[in-house]
């Protein structure tokens, strides 16, 4: 029981965040797929960027989960969330890029898909 309240208590301090947000962040540098570990960085900077805000905005962070589990899946919905919106972004990107460049332009290359 003294282990759970010490996750619990680690859990809902913002710096505890940042520094999950840098370590994903940093494993997303090594990995750079964009799918899993830039979302959950993101997430992880979200859920402590929402503690100080509702912190020094409200005086209270009643908003948020107020156990180790809530905050978990808050982090894991954001990362969902995120990493669709990443996914969105990449493919918004790519037919854009396509438009601009023009699809067929006249070239017979056999690199060109």
């Amino acid at each position: 029981m003294d282990t759970l309240m010490d996750i619990n208590s680690w859990l809902f301090l913002p710096q505890i965040w940042l520094i999950i947000a840098i370590a994903f962040l940093l494993l997303e540098m090594m990995d750079t797929s964009m799918i899993f570990f830039l979302p959950l960085s993101l997430a992880a900077a979200m859920i402590s960027f929402l503690h100080i805000e509702l912190m020094m905005r409200l005086g209270s962070d009643y908003l948020l989960a107020d156990s180790w589990y809530g905050i978990g899946s808050q982090w894991m919905l954001l990362g969902v969330a995120f990493s669709f919106g990443l996914v969105y972004a990449k493919k918004w990107l790519r037919v854009r890029q396509t438009a601009r460049h023009g699809q067929n332009d006249g070239s017979d290359d056999i690199n060109d898909y």
